[in-house]
């Protein structure tokens, strides 16, 4: 018989979070996020891992790590097709960036570079299209997709005419939890077509 004791700090070092849970449109699969502690870092880590279904819903093993979670890797997103994940990660940098993974292996693929970093993202039904937002870009040349380089302004117009890309600013209010005023920051809403 084991006779009890009260928590210890170590104890609460061994401790795993699962975070933001998301069933696969073909409900064999369950991606989620599983926080864990790096005690040498003194850092809170959070990796991608998969758990297959069978037809009834009932796990049919143990859950399998999809990312390394070195940073921190969560809000899975599931491609129509069931194969797919993106999500966010702070893997190369301190802001969120979207990535994409093959759910049967591979390395994750980065797909945005945006300066101030990535919040929500979704897929097409269709899976053409990817779309997400991001904070608003204090300046023009602040935001750049993964591929582009950094553009001057006279670069930046030249590119714009060709290519007219379409943004639509997407805008709330949030209000601060102190009851002290609004927050002034903008959303800006993303639309990329899907990687094949």
């Amino acid at each position: 018989m084991t006779v009890p004791r009260k928590m210890s700090f170590d104890d609460v070092q061994t401790f795993k979070d699962m975070l933001n849970v998301a069933l696969s449109p073909d409900g064999r699969r369950v991606a989620f996020a599983m926080s864990s502690l790096d005690q040498q870092e003194n850092a809170r880590h959070n990796a991608i891992w998969l758990l297959q279904l069978d037809e009834q819903g009932q796990a049919t093993g143990e859950p399998r790590q999809l990312t390394s979670g070195t940073k921190s890797d969560s809000n899975p997103v599931w491609a129509p097709d069931s194969r797919r994940l993106l999500f966010l990660s702070t893997r190369e940098g301190d802001q969120n960036q979207l990535w994409l993974i093959d759910v049967a292996g591979g390395e994750a693929r980065r797909l945005t570079d945006m300066l101030h970093g990535v919040s929500d993202v979704a897929w097409s039904p269709d899976g053409q299209w990817i779309a997400f937002t991001a904070p608003a870009a204090t300046t023009d040349d602040d935001e750049v997709l993964t591929g582009q380089k950094k553009l001057n302004s006279d670069e930046k117009k030249k590119r714009e005419d060709e290519e007219r890309i379409r943004l639509r600013t997407i805008s709330r209010v949030f209000y601060r939890l102190d009851g002290q005023g609004i927050f002034e920051r903008y959303s800006q809403l993303f639309v990329m077509p899907a990687p094949t």
